[in-house]
């Protein structure tokens, strides 16, 4: 039988009751199909929520209890946690249903730049709860920022990551604002962190040790098998000899479009996806170079410098890795 070993749960609708109601009722009823067209060996979890969903305590317990029954061996399970998420006893509920690690959506934790997304949002409530929740005995978690906000300064990102180190966050995460990437800023946040002994093990992820690695993201780059369960999520599944892309719609009870990928689709995920990795890409494990349609590239990236073959794992070079994200664009534009 076909096996699962991560699970994605996407808690993207409107803040009535009513939509709750609906959610869980089509979360449960696939579910059960899971359980009944596969193995489920699930070894991490990760909750996805949204700035403007509030759950009750009712709700939590109930989206919490649904799940209990895939979480005796877990090596992970994260919960998202947005501006208007949770409120502080909620933690306390998240403990006794053995969520282990918090991912804080902080975004930034200037005010001038919170007031562009959200005039309602509060930084410095943010930062209360975070302190709770590490005081509560929470030490795996990971605040989430932004960069390249409009007219964000080197100044103003020094000033988000230096409140992030006093949080003492043991990972760090960026994205780039509206997907607008930034190399300059890329480079400003890597330097900083490197100052203060923080690895980039992952294109957009820091952190001080491995053990607080994200599982889920490492999954989801090494293409293990993942199930995504929600409006919007997205799974990927290697099914025997197939390779298969699932996509929910956007409404509940959502859709799922199934695609199966071309082998050549499959190792082009792998090369775009492993090559987030900062060790890069296993060869001996992933036989990528087999396919010649990627072969000009590579060779042309290894010869200007961009990537290199080291140990048996393609990976970018430290210039390469600066240019990472314009890199895999062209990877995927001319494949």
């Amino acid at each position: 039988m076909n096996f699962i070993e991560h699970l994605f749960i996407n808690l993207n609708y409107q803040n009535e009751n009513e939509n709750f109601l609906d959610f869980y009722v089509t979360l449960e009823k696939e579910i059960n199909i899971l359980k009944e067209n596969y193995q489920l060996q699930i070894k991490t979890i990760y909750i996805a929520t949204n700035d403007f969903l509030f759950l009750t305590n009712q709700q939590l317990v109930s989206l919490l209890s649904l799940l209990k029954q895939f979480t005796n061996n877990l090596t992970e399970y994260s919960f998202e946690i947005g501006y208007e998420t949770l409120q502080q006893e909620q933690l306390e509920i998240l403990k006794q249903f053995s969520i282990n690690r918090l991912v804080w959506k902080v975004r930034t934790f200037s005010t001038k730049f919170l007031s562009q997304i959200n005039q309602n949002f509060n930084a410095e409530k943010m930062m209360s709860l975070i302190k709770v929740s590490f005081e509560a005995g929470y030490r795996n978690f990971s605040i989430d920022l932004e960069n390249n906000i409009s007219k964000q300064s080197k100044s103003d990102l020094i000033s988000d990551l230096k409140i992030t180190l006093k949080l003492n966050s043991p990972h760090i995460s960026y994205q780039s604002h509206n997907d607008s990437h930034s190399v300059e800023k890329k480079k400003i946040i890597s330097e900083f962190l490197k100052q203060h002994n923080y690895q980039n093990y992952e294109f957009f992820s820091f952190t001080k040790a491995k053990k607080y690695y994200s599982q889920q993201t490492l999954a989801y780059l090494t293409l293990k098998n993942w199930y995504g369960l929600g409006p919007n999520a997205s799974s990927f599944l290697k099914l025997d000899d197939q390779f298969i892309t699932i996509n929910n719609s956007g409404q509940i009870p959502w859709n799922s479009e199934l695609i199966t990928l071309t082998h050549e689709e499959y190792y082009q995920l792998i090369l775009t996806q492993n090559l987030m990795l900062q060790e890069g890409i296993a060869l001996k494990k992933n036989d990528v170079l087999k396919h010649q349609a990627f072969w000009p590239q590579i060779t042309t990236l290894i010869t200007n410098g961009y990537l290199q073959l080291e140990n048996d794992y393609l990976k970018a070079t430290n210039q390469g890795w600066d240019l990472l994200n314009d890199i895999l664009i062209d990877i995927i534009i001319s494949t």
